[in-house]
């Protein structure tokens, strides 16, 4: 992920797998819902984006996959 952001020019997607040992997560949904509801919808600018992301290359390379649309 790291490596797509700082070279976002060679790269045209990404998909990643995220796994983690001990089995599943009977809470996954919950706590990826939670995460996604504290987006400030719309970001009032991409600078916000990217600092809300983390800032940086890897704060850059999430807010750079945001769709701008009238509202924001």
């Amino acid at each position: 992920m790291l490596t797509a952001a700082a070279h976002s020019e060679l790269i045209g997607a990404l998909a990643l797998v995220v796994a983690a040992p001990g089995g599943p997560n009977p809470d996954a949904q919950t706590e990826i819902g939670a995460l996604l509801d504290a987006w400030p919808i719309p970001f009032p600018s991409l600078p916000a984006a990217t600092e809300f992301f983390g800032g940086g290359p890897v704060g850059a390379g999430w807010a750079a996959g945001l769709e701008r649309q009238d509202d924001g």
